[in-house]
């Protein structure tokens, strides 16, 4: 009120209570808020700063749930890869135990008829230049000779018996080693086990061994992308193949099965340890993330959130200067008031 004049004493505490009153106010908002820096009104530049600071936090802890995710699609696979080398090693087994167990007996095969004639038995003596012929177990009243006008060696011998060259194997009729026939089941059926583990290894639609790509994401601009390239595990695509017929019958087609399975054994070996490569590498950019964020998040709260211990210090100051500055006006009133004593 421009009407009423106050001592300098007076107007003084005023002022004083009047600074003391809104810094008692920015305090308590501080406390109530818990930040110093409440709007861009403020301090515009700690604001934008801190809103930046955040936005790249948050883009961060986005790309930290992918790359949790990647890591989880390399576990997955890499159980599989520890699955497969269980089975595979099951199959080395099994093959090895056909090739230590009795192989078959001596074969006898059923006779193989060719124009009519048993072709198992059909020539003797070619090496001695004259040929017998057997039909019906008896011995034939006919004799060639080698070498004579118009012939030309074996090639006539078929001419005269109206055959043509060529291989008929007869059919195995006996002498099979049952074990043999139930370890090649077991073989194949491990096999089948290996095609479906493959096809199982997947997390969130991704299977690195069904030759399935991964791109993991490790920064918000995608300027470091790391790429981990499938592969197909299954048993066609690591080469081994189901025994048919009397495969296991043979020595030389089990040993072709054991030096396969050693080959597929060698190469999941190397796909497990660069799998375990990848996810070391995404492990070590996990970390990284987690700790640039945390670091990105403190720096945004160091420009606009309050200390609430200065804070609270800062209050019990202030209540402190209020109570004072009060008690100094009533003095200076009380000072005033004094001249009213000299007029009775």
């Amino acid at each position: 009120m421009s009407g009423i004049t106050l001592s300098a004493g007076i107007r003084q505490n005023v002022l004083s209570l009047q600074s003391t009153a809104d810094l008692l106010n920015t305090t308590q908002n501080r406390l109530a808020t818990g930040k110093k820096v409440n709007s861009a009104f403020d301090n515009p530049t700690a604001v934008f700063t801190s809103q930046s600071l955040t936005n790249r936090s948050n883009a961060l802890s986005a790309l930290l749930d992918r790359i949790g995710h990647a890591q989880q699609t390399l576990q997955s696979a890499n159980q599989g890869l520890t699955s497969i080398t269980s089975l595979l090693q099951q199959a080395l087994s099994v093959a090895q135990q056909a090739l230590q167990s009795a192989g078959p007996s001596t074969l006898s095969y059923c006779a193989t008829t060719v124009n009519g004639s048993l072709a198992s038995s059909e020539i003797f003596g070619a090496a001695t230049g004259s040929t017998t012929l057997a039909s019906n177990g008896s011995t034939a009243a006919n004799s060639l000779t080698i070498g004579t006008s118009g012939s030309t060696g074996a090639t006539e011998i078929l001419h005269e018996l109206g055959l043509t060259a060529g291989t008929t194997n007869g059919t195995v009729s006996s002498g099979k080693s049952a074990t043999r026939a139930t370890l090649q089941t077991n073989f194949n059926n491990l096999l089948t086990q290996i095609d479906q583990l493959a096809g199982e290894s997947s997390y969130n639609g991704v299977n690195l061994l069904n030759g399935d790509n991964l791109q993991v994401v490790f920064n918000e601009t995608n300027t470091a992308p790391l790429t981990i390239q499938g592969v197909t595990y299954n048993s066609a695509g690591l080469a081994l193949n189901a025994i048919t017929g009397t495969g296991f019958q043979a020595n030389s087609n089990i040993n072709a099965s054991i030096t396969a399975i050693n080959i597929a054994l060698s190469n999941v070996q190397a796909q497990t340890e660069t799998f375990a490569t990848n996810a070391s590498t995404i492990q070590v950019r996990q970390d990284f993330t987690k700790n640039l964020i945390n670091t990105l998040q403190t720096g945004s709260a160091n420009l606009v959130l309050a200390d609430q211990n200065e804070e609270s210090a800062n209050l019990l100051t202030l209540q402190t200067r209020q109570q004072l500055s009060i008690s100094a006006l009533s003095i200076a009133n009380q000072a005033q008031q004094a001249v009213l004593k000299l007029f009775p």
